[in-house]
């Protein structure tokens, strides 16, 4: 199964199949930035906040200019109490703005990550 099968299942809302996709890719290839991201989003999504947030953390820290990984990261600590976290990641999406590849240093280590 490749990213974009695990992609088209998760659209379609098959979220436990999306999920076993997204780890496929994973096994593969451990460090596929969109299949941490979205198999994160999935667990946030499937009540599975802890696996979320390590999922995204490890999005985040692979590629801190990343302009979806935040965002997650800072949705699945709210989600796990940790609100002064959430907001670190949630003020580093608002500081970058839509495009935060503009700036990565200052969107990046220096913002929280």
């Amino acid at each position: 199964m490749d990213f974009q099968q695990a992609l088209v299942l998760h659209r379609q809302g098959f979220m436990d199949e999306a999920a076993g996709a997204y780890q496929q890719v994973l096994l593969a290839e451990p460090t596929h930035l969109d299949a941490l991201i979205h198999l994160g989003v999935v667990r946030l999504g499937q009540g599975r906040a802890e696996e979320a947030e390590a999922l995204l953390q490890q999005a985040v820290t692979l590629s801190p200019e990343s302009p979806e990984a935040p965002g997650n990261l800072a949705a699945a600590r709210q989600t796990l109490g940790g609100h002064e976290k959430a907001a670190i990641h949630y003020g580093r999406v608002l500081m970058c703005g839509p495009d935060m590849r503009v700036s990565p240093i200052r969107c990046g280590r220096d913002a929280g990550s």
